[in-house]
């Protein structure tokens, strides 16, 4: 059995560029038509080969960009939950103390005001008591 070799690209099969007639000018034109055949074809392959590779990767890469911003989303999601609720256990604990401080200074208010009261009475007696003294 005969080993038959398929053309690398570029190169030219025998069988495709022979003659039945060998006239010169004939043979040459099935020669340059093969050729332009071959070259042609064995392009257009290539550059199909490649827009379908490019195609492929960036759908890849389309895929890959969807799953980062999926999974850049439910991370900021997650932080953003735990933030939540770090700020509300902060606003729980201070919320009390607050409340507690605040109950405070109503209570030194109010002693203050009943001061201020007696403070007022007082000057009012005092002033009657001036006034009794000097008429």
């Amino acid at each position: 059995m005969e080993d038959q070799q398929t053309p690398e690209l570029g190169e030219l099969d025998p069988s495709a560029m022979s003659c039945v007639k060998p006239a010169p000018q004939q043979c040459l034109t099935t020669k340059v038509d093969a050729l332009s055949d071959v070259t042609r074809e064995s392009l257009h392959s290539s550059a199909q080969k490649v827009v379908d590779d490019l195609n492929s990767k960036r759908k890849q890469d389309t895929q890959l960009l969807s799953n980062f911003k999926k999974a850049l989303n439910e991370q900021m999601e997650s932080a953003c939950n735990r933030l939540e609720q770090h700020m509300f256990l902060g606003y729980e604990k201070s919320g009390g103390l607050i409340q507690e401080k605040l109950q405070k200074l109503y209570l030194c208010l109010d002693r203050i005001e009943k001061i201020e009261s007696e403070l007022h009475e007082f000057k009012e007696a005092l002033k009657i008591l001036y006034q009794d003294m000097h008429s």
